[in-house]
């Protein structure tokens, strides 16, 4: 989409805004909190504030963040500093449930914890109600969240299964992590005792233990999905903000034993700062994703073509081993 095609766009959409007798209709933005995030946090607070705006019928008005003047929602919609003073009144909404009638000439800030009883958990793609459904929503989606530009992607084999894993370790921009990363072998399920000591607090994965699982989520899942498949040869891309992601890819490796799965990585220059886009639409270019419970992986699924996506579901500690006890599966209709 050229910058004219998507400047169009956005004359268009402030037009449908203006009600007659010039009167502004209400509109959704984005409500900022006073930290930003990383671009995945930014990004699920655009794809939150806009599925609000979808369902309700209304416009959207856009606030930039980091690295979204290099995607196509950037341009695509009105500007929220050239709109923002043309409405009588602003409310911040965190819950679905506090709008009983929309109101004319209303801005509704969507705030990054807005949620709703009906969607379940407000941190979850999966589990929003008919979002990953919604053929209208979802390709609005992948049209917006686009590259400007193109970039260097990850080449994915046709030969074998190709299985994105998305690794979040925090790369040191997180706090340290607490979890003992290796718990049990592959092949013995591990029985959680009660009366468990809770886990100190100031630890990341403590705080987001859904965002940071251990390794052994990653490798019981890598061989859950190898035996779904068929055991036929796979190739798995560990993408990750972790600073050596050959020590991770060798890890894995050594702990399944499988002859027929190939790990590859970045070689270079991995950084949690380095190469962000291509890597999150790398990711989305893969038929097989195995992702934590991180924003960025979340949304390199909204606009993906996978087949089959993996994520983890609920958390417990047995002491200081966080065990990722309750699985999600998502296979694409």
């Amino acid at each position: 989409m050229t910058m004219i095609a998507r400047s169009l766009i956005a004359l268009m959409m402030v037009a449908h805004m203006h009600a007659q007798g010039g009167v502004m209709h209400a509109a959704v933005t984005c409500a900022y909190p006073k930290w930003t995030g990383r671009f995945g946090d930014q990004l699920f607070h655009y794809v939150r504030a806009r599925y609000v705006a979808h369902c309700w019928g209304l416009a959207y008005l856009c606030r930039p963040f980091k690295y979204s003047d290099q995607l196509v929602l950037h341009d695509a919609y009105p500007s929220y500093e050239h709109h923002k003073n043309s409405f009588a009144q602003y409310r911040a909404l965190k819950h679905w449930e506090d709008v009983h009638a929309l109101e004319d000439n209303t801005l509704y800030g969507i705030d990054f914890f807005f949620t709703s009883t009906k969607w379940g958990s407000w941190d979850e793609i999966c589990t929003w109600d008919g979002a990953l459904e919604d053929k209208a929503f979802i390709e609005e989606m992948k049209r917006m969240i686009s590259p400007i530009k193109p970039l260097a992607l990850v080449s994915v084999p046709q030969d074998k299964h190709a299985v994105a894993v998305h690794v979040r370790k925090g790369g040191g921009f997180d706090r340290p992590l607490y979890s003992q990363q290796i718990y049990r072998s592959i092949l013995q399920p591990r029985k959680i005792h009660r009366g468990a000591s809770k886990p100190p607090q100031g630890y990341e994965d403590v705080i987001w233990p859904l965002k940071l699982p251990p390794d052994q989520y990653y490798i019981d899942q890598i061989k859950r999905l190898y035996n779904m498949l068929g055991c036929k040869p796979m190739y798995v891309y560990i993408f990750t903000d972790d600073r050596n992601p050959e020590r991770i890819a060798g890890l894995y490796g050594r702990h399944l034993k499988l002859p027929n799965v190939t790990f590859d990585y970045r070689r270079t220059n991995n950084h949690h700062a380095n190469n962000v886009l291509e890597d999150f639409f790398s990711m989305s270019k893969f038929p097989y994703l195995i992702r934590s419970g991180s924003h960025f992986a979340q949304m390199a699924q909204i606009i993906g073509n996978h087949t089959i996506v993996i994520y983890p579901l609920h958390a417990v500690w047995d002491d200081n081993k966080l065990i990722i006890d309750q699985v999600g599966l998502y296979r694409r209709s």
